[in-house]
């Protein structure tokens, strides 16, 4: 039994680590032999506990669930994710997973999922998202159904992405095309966290902000705009001078462009 375990612990400890997996075939390889393993270790260690403890094989199982679970979803990635298999890297496969994992929390944040809010792969493809959702209740914006578009840099998450405006919005800090501005700064949001993640991937005095986090700070701003960066000064006089007539012009625009999509779209829940 002890050669046995000498055996498996040989098998993992060359196979444990992601640098040796350069293509999909050895990652797929990979994640079998580590799930072989795990299964063995579990069914010795129920044969021989004692034997199990003084080898710290437990440790070991732990560490291999933990490889298995990575390879899963950087599996599932390569499965259900338009990307180039066979030119992967470490750096590549560690980019994909931290991306995969941005996804999987949004689609589970409880708040963004009340505040009716829903984010898609556009054309499969991990890097470029789409993100619908709501108005804030108890503003201009509480009818209309906004999108933003999503695109992560190949060197996430040294560097944030790239969020905008994909629906026209009467914003104070949203760059509008009906201006006289160059086309390349329409739906461009102003705002300092946005700006300062896409620049350096954090924001100072926010640990960790993610993609959740900038989706709550464009939340807000659809709450509160920000006057400190308003886009357009004609824009930021009718707010401060006419307020009724500036959320008349907000209205136009979501009964104009905001419409309800016509894919499937989970509302938000107005009691929260």
């Amino acid at each position: 039994m002890k050669l046995q375990y000498k055996n498996i612990n040989s098998q993992f400890e060359k196979i444990q680590n992601l640098e040796n997996a350069n293509s999909a075939s050895e990652i797929f390889n990979i994640s079998f032999q580590l799930l072989n393993l795990a299964m063995q270790m579990i069914n010795l260690g129920n044969i021989l506990p004692h034997e199990m403890n003084n080898l710290n094989f437990q440790q070991q199982i732990n560490n291999c669930h933990m490889q298995i679970q990575n390879l899963a979803m950087q599996m599932n990635i390569m499965n259900n994710i338009n990307i180039q298999n066979n030119n992967m890297n470490k750096g590549q496969i560690m980019n994909n997973i931290y991306i995969q994992k941005e996804f999987r929390d949004c689609n589970q944040d409880q708040f963004l999922i009340h505040i009716g809010t829903k984010f898609e792969l556009e054309n499969n493809d991990l890097y470029n998202w789409k993100v619908i959702f709501q108005g804030p209740i108890g503003t201009p914006y509480e009818d209309g159904f906004f999108t933003l578009k999503i695109k992560f840099p190949s060197d996430f998450p040294k560097h944030g992405a790239e969020i905008n405006f994909a629906s026209k919005i009467y914003h104070l800090n949203v760059g509008n095309e009906n201006t006289n501005e160059e086309e390349k700064n329409c739906g461009h949001i102003c705002h300092p966290h946005l700006n300062e993640w896409r620049a350096t991937g954090k924001v100072r005095d926010i640990p960790n902000y993610n993609v959740r986090e900038a989706i709550y700070d464009i939340y807000d701003l659809l709450v509160k705009q920000n006057v400190m960066c308003p886009h357009y000064e004609e824009m930021y006089n009718l707010y401060k001078n006419n307020r009724q007539k500036f959320e008349e012009e907000v209205k136009k625009y979501v009964q104009k462009y905001a419409t309800e999509p016509t894919t499937p779209f989970k509302k938000r829940n107005n009691l929260f």
